[in-house]
């Protein structure tokens, strides 16, 4: 009978250490010209999956422009990508 209430808070142990959300990031990097770029950010804009901006470095030498993106998304996996 002693073993039970043990069990019972092991396992609420890990069951909330398996509620964790988890933050994955991806950085993007895009070449061309201004008007490229603004049309490849709004459509990512409009993807139908949350993401969260972190970062945007935008660099010009005309006519070229780059723009570095740091995209982020929660989840409830703690591996995002699996290769």
């Amino acid at each position: 009978m002693g073993d039970k209430p043990v069990d019972a808070a092991a396992k609420a142990a890990v069951k909330e250490a398996d509620s964790h959300v988890y933050k994955h990031g991806v950085e993007i990097v895009v070449q061309g010209s201004y008007l490229d770029l603004l049309a490849y950010v709004s459509r990512l804009e409009r993807q139908p999956w949350q993401m969260y901006w972190g970062r945007t470095v935008v660099s010009a030498e005309y006519p070229k422009v780059m723009v570095a993106l740091t995209l982020y998304t929660l989840s409830l996996d703690k591996s995002w990508l699996v290769v």
